[in-house]
């Protein structure tokens, strides 16, 4: 199903799993992932998810449960009381994302959701400057670059902790399941690269520099421009045939920071 703008005039029913973003003057500043069913949903109209805020909107799984339950139902499983809320501005979703997948998509989440350090936190504090915020972002496993990474306990090989972008926790939460390979990979030579100031102007709407401890925190240490996920490159990954996003990477190129404008047709 081609990803797209919602509407002012015309609402939408959304299922569970679409995913949802966010922009500022057409560049796509955030994705998500819807966390329920949601009828008449028009542009701007908030709604909840699961995201990496930061920090991670985690699903909260019974008081009970133990490694061996995770296999359990999905739909057994509650969601929180209380989950975040973003603005919906545009959409995509599989047209033929079936219950099998939106149940793998759910057991990933709950895996992924014990391997943070709390299951709900607010947002930056209010305030918060320089090394707070960059210790805010370390503490939340956030990343800017790679999209996420993965800690591993040397001896067992089990997953002990996960740090992930925006982007990067809607691309995995789509590949541990119903898609094969969601974006070619950002280590490519072709893979666009971003520069400070777009970063700057994405993230902090040009309000804030990307200090030095900010870049370290979120993973830039290194010298521009990076190889960034950014949140649009989803959108138009999402923006063709259900076959193709399923089976086939998506190549974004340096315009598909802006949704629907972009310019990708891989």
């Amino acid at each position: 199903m081609p990803a797209h703008e919602l509407s002012r005039e015309k609402a939408l029913r959304l299922s569970s799993w679409t995913v949802v973003g966010n922009t500022r003057d057409g560049i796509v500043t955030h994705v998500a992932i819807l966390a329920r069913d949601t009828p008449n949903v028009r542009y701007n109209d908030r709604v909840q998810v699961h995201h990496m805020g930061p920090p991670l909107a985690t699903l909260v799984p019974p008081e009970t449960a133990n490694e061996d339950q995770v296999d359990e139902p999905p739909g057994e499983w509650p969601l929180a009381d209380e989950l975040p809320e973003v603005r919906a501005q545009v959409v995509a979703w599989l047209g033929d994302l079936d219950d099998d997948d939106r149940e793998g998509m759910k057991r990933w989440h709950r895996k992924v959701s014990e391997l943070f350090p709390e299951t709900m936190r607010p947002g930056f504090p209010r305030g918060a400057e320089g090394r707070q915020r960059a210790e805010f972002l370390e503490e939340c496993h956030y990343l800017a670059y790679p999209p996420f990474r993965v800690e591993k306990d040397p001896s067992s090989g089990r997953d002990v902790a996960h740090w992930y972008s925006c982007a990067g926790y809607v691309v995995q939460c789509y590949e541990s399941g119903p898609v094969d390979q969601l974006l070619a990979d950002w280590q490519r030579d072709d893979f666009p690269r971003v520069d400070k100031t777009t970063v700057e102007a994405l993230f902090f709407h040009g309000r804030r520099s990307l200090g030095d401890e900010l870049r370290r925190a979120v993973g830039l240490a290194d010298d521009e421009p990076w190889p960034i996920v950014m949140p649009g490159y989803v959108l138009h990954a999402f923006d063709r045939p259900d076959s193709r996003i399923r089976s086939q990477a998506y190549h974004p190129r340096s315009t598909d920071i802006r949704f629907p404008d972009g310019g990708g047709t891989s």
